[in-house]
């Protein structure tokens, strides 16, 4: 009798923790549908590519090349976050939207308004890539605002480029502005630039000009253009990419668009003793939830690493990181970290290495590295990577806990390129 009745308590309590289990897993979906954390199908490495129609973000951008050959006076103002694009004299081309309608022609009016102030210009020619678009509201704007005695107007198209002639020679009087109609924008989403896009690099690039982009929306990008507006004609054959580069640049564009709340919501997070602070899946920012790599580092005021914690598990990028935060705040002092970095990770490619040469070789510059050995992983980003080059394997054996004299034969490398994000506050 006694026997049995230890076999009945054994039972019982094998279903109780069976039970127990079961119910924990019940909660923990019920907490995660309440808060409506699941990951999305979506990856972040894809961002470029998979895009919902309901998040497509349309920033009203604009541009000048302008002939660099007299001092540009220093004004204090400044327009939409940008440092005098406008005050520049010499204006020889402008990009403004293909289509201008009440919601751009406010940036279309303030931009010709101050070229108008620097710029003597009364004959305008302005050009688009369709005979018969209505542009009677850019003709009002350039007449009232440029106050132009002559606009003229021409059709360039991709199938008759006779007015490239013309152009050409309007750019070598003083008196003449070439307003081009193009899609500015093209550059974030599509392989192809616009064609009228293309051909305003096209005569910059040949007269040696200077180029500015402002837009009302997304500063972002614009930043990016101004540096070097030969790097746009770059973006025009992304299918020819490698894999790994293609991937890094998606993952720029979601950095641009998210980066303010994933730093918002890893902060809010920095506290041990709160509950989880979640975001609420909405349209504007279901990206959130994609799935993704990303490793974070935090720092204390002297840049000295407090805490780095990686997944490198196709999760939800949002959720992943909260994940992290919380643990931050267990680990560390908050009231220490003065400086996040999040790294958004493309996938990774693994190296094939030969038993004499260094690992080094087969890293490109901005290539972060990483170690596998059995269920033992650690990974080095660009900018962690040691200064001597045959310490990286054993930088990665250390951080990994991975013996050293486990045979090199035995261990797995992989290369990953990362798209970095820091807190400038």
């Amino acid at each position: 009798m006694q026997q049995k009745t230890k076999i009945f308590f054994k039972q019982i309590f094998k279903y109780s923790l069976i039970i127990l289990f079961f119910a924990m897993i019940v909660r923990a979906n019920v907490l995660r549908l309440k808060n409506n954390l699941y990951a999305n199908y979506e990856r972040i490495v894809d961002y470029g590519r998979v895009r919902e129609q309901k998040e497509e973000v349309n920033p009203v951008m604009a541009a000048i090349f302008y002939d660099d050959k007299v001092s540009v006076e220093k004004n204090i103002s400044t327009y939409f976050d940008h440092y005098d694009n406008y005050k520049k004299k010499n204006v020889k081309i402008v990009l403004i939207p293909k289509e201008v309608k009440s919601e751009s022609s406010l940036i279309v009016k303030k931009l010709f308004a101050e070229l108008h102030k620097n710029n003597n210009v009364k004959n305008i020619v302005l050009v688009n890539d369709n005979p018969n678009d209505n542009l009677q509201l850019p003709k009002r704007i350039l007449k009232k605002v440029m106050q132009a005695d002559d606009i003229e107007q021409l059709v360039l198209t991709e199938e008759d480029l006779s007015a490239e002639k013309l152009i050409e020679n309007y750019l070598q009087q003083q008196d003449k502005m070439i307003v081009i109609l193009a899609d500015i924008t093209s550059v974030r989403h599509k392989n192809k630039l616009d064609f009228l896009l293309e051909e305003a690099l096209y005569f910059a690039q040949k007269n040696f000009y200077h180029m500015e982009v402002f837009d009302i929306v997304d500063t972002q990008i614009a930043r990016a253009m101004e540096k070097d507006y030969s790097s746009l004609l770059f973006l025009t054959d992304r299918q020819d990419l490698p894999q790994a580069e293609v991937q890094k640049n998606n993952l720029e564009l979601y950095a641009q668009h998210y980066k303010e709340k994933l730093f918002d919501y890893f902060k809010k997070n920095l506290n041990k003793d709160k509950n989880y602070i979640w975001p609420k899946k909405t349209p504007e920012n279901y990206r959130l939830f994609d799935r993704g790599r990303l490793y974070v580092r935090v720092f204390d005021e002297e840049l000295n690493e407090l805490f780095a914690r990686k997944n490198l598990k196709q999760d939800s990028v949002i959720v992943s990181l909260i994940e992290i935060a919380k643990k931050t705040a267990l680990k560390t002092n908050a009231k220490k970290i003065k400086y996040i970095k999040i790294y958004l990770l493309t996938d990774t490619e693994e190296i094939h290495k030969d038993k004499d040469t260094l690992l080094i070789s087969y890293l490109d510059q901005d290539d972060g590295i990483m170690i596998e050995y059995k269920n033992n992983q650690a990974l080095l980003c660009a900018d962690e990577r040691p200064d001597d080059p045959t310490e990286i394997i054993p930088v990665l054996q250390k951080r990994g806990e991975i013996s050293v004299n486990i045979p090199e034969q035995d261990l797995r490398f992989y290369k990953f390129k990362t798209v970095e994000i820091n807190d400038e506050n």
